[in-house]
C-alpha cells in the first residue's frame, strides 16, 4: 500500500507499506528516506549522507568542511587512504608521521627536504 500525504506548503510524506520505505520531501528539493535498514538524506545542491549495510557514504557536489572546538581522532581496523588530485597540504605547530614497519616517500619528480636543522638518524 502506497499512501502520500501532501500539506499546502509542499511537504510530502510518503509511505510505502509494500517496499517498507519511509519518503520525506521538502518544497526546496530536500528528501530523508527511510528504507529497510538504510538511511539516507539528500539536498536540493545533489549533496548526500547515506547510512547502509556498506557504513557511511557522504557525497558533495562541491566541499566539506569540517571544524571543531576539540581534537579530531580517526581510527580504523583496516587501511586509510587520502588522495588529492592536485595538492595535498597538512599544517601544525608540529608534525609526526611513524611507520612501525616502513616507511617511504617518494615523488616522480623533485623531492625536496626543508628546515632550519634537518636530523637524519
Amino acid at each position: 500500500m502506497l499512501s502520500d500525504l501532501l500539506d499546502k506548503n509542499g511537504f510530502k510524506l510518503i509511505v510505502d507499506e509494500e517496499n517498507n520505505t519511509l519518503r520525506l520531501e521538502t518544497p526546496g528539493g530536500c528528501a530523508l528516506c527511510l528504507a529497510g535498514g538504510a538511511l539516507s538524506l539528500n539536498d536540493a545542491h545533489g549533496n548526500r549522507l547515506l547510512l547502509d549495510d556498506k557504513g557511511i557514504t557522504l557525497e558533495s557536489k562541491k566541499g566539506i568542511g569540517l571544524k571543531c572546538a576539540g581534537e579530531v581522532a580517526v581510527q580504523t581496523q583496516h587501511n586509510i587512504s587520502l588522495k588529492a588530485a592536485t595538492t595535498f597540504e597538512a599544517e601544525g605547530l608540529s608534525a609526526s608521521i611513524h611507520a612501525a614497519h616502513m616507511l617511504k616517500i617518494s615523488a616522480d619528480a623533485l623531492t625536496e627536504l626543508k628546515g632550519g636543522l634537518i636530523k637524519i638518524n
